[in-house]
């Protein structure tokens, strides 16, 4: 299995998928306001490790066809700064959508 970024569903067919992942992130918010206030009164770093709570959906579709193969949801708690929080949330999701097909 091989995963590549295509821009739309034209661009996955021209390069041979057989899926189409389509993710999108509901809710991405600081998971403690205790947190989010010592940072402002410590003047730190808002980049700093944190903790965030995300919701993500995901959707598998088989091109062929069009049909929807898996929906998929994450919501939960990651810690780190945000952009590794997110990654966390999508490599989760990920695994879900990987399950499915095996």
């Amino acid at each position: 299995m091989e995963g590549v970024t295509v821009s739309d569903e034209e661009d996955a067919k021209r390069l041979h998928c057989d899926y189409t992942l389509s993710t999108e992130f509901t809710r991405i918010k600081s998971g403690s306001k205790v947190g989010g206030l010592l940072k402002a009164i410590k003047n730190t770093d808002p980049n700093a490790a944190s903790s965030f709570n995300i919701q993500a959906g995901f959707i598998l579709i088989k091109l062929d066809d069009g049909s929807v193969k898996t929906k998929q949801n994450v919501d939960a708690k990651f810690e780190g700064k945000i952009n590794e929080a997110a990654g966390s949330a999508a490599d989760q999701g990920a695994r879900k959508v990987l399950d499915v097909l095996q």
